[in-house]
């Protein structure tokens, strides 16, 4: 139990991991670039962790269930992606409530600026929405499977 629940640490240090990278392609700030190198560090420090508890107790390998494991991942994976759809979303939204973000055309209707929208949310939008479908399509699946028959 001990190794999935580094298993997860790893996974969402790693996560955040690519959180600051992206945030700092994009913004450039040093306080991003520190996150980066901080993740870095501490996932090469969780990963020897777990490499050391394998090497001198290898039984721990034994007890790990990779179906359980695969179901929790995904679970994190779907929780995450479904957090970043909904918070392009509401930014999205707030975008389009704003009258300042309008202009009429040629015709006269009201149209949004081209530019309203950046192109950081389109491609979280998208980008998300596959790991979003699988995960959550293979978390739904097998939380189904256990509350009916009791099994992963």
């Amino acid at each position: 139990m001990i190794i999935l629940a580094l298993l997860i640490v790893l996974f969402l240090s790693f996560g955040f991991h690519i959180y600051f990278l992206f945030q700092y392609l994009f913004k450039a700030h040093k306080k991003y670039l520190a996150g980066f190198i901080n993740t870095a560090v501490t996932n090469i420090l969780i990963a020897i962790l777990i490499i050391i508890l394998l090497v001198y107790r290898p039984e721990l390998i034994r007890g790990i269930n990779p179906a359980q494991v695969l179901w929790v991942f995904s679970g994190l994976i779907f929780v995450v992606t479904l957090g970043i759809q909904i918070n392009v979303f509401r930014r999205i939204y707030k975008t389009f409530k704003d009258p300042a973000n309008y202009h009429l055309n040629f015709f006269g209707k009201k149209v949004l600026n081209g530019d309203a929208v950046s192109k950081f949310d389109v491609f979280a939008f998208f980008g998300a929405m596959p790991f979003l479908l699988v995960a959550g399509a293979y978390f739904v699946a097998r939380l189904v499977n256990y509350i009916m028959y009791h099994r992963l």
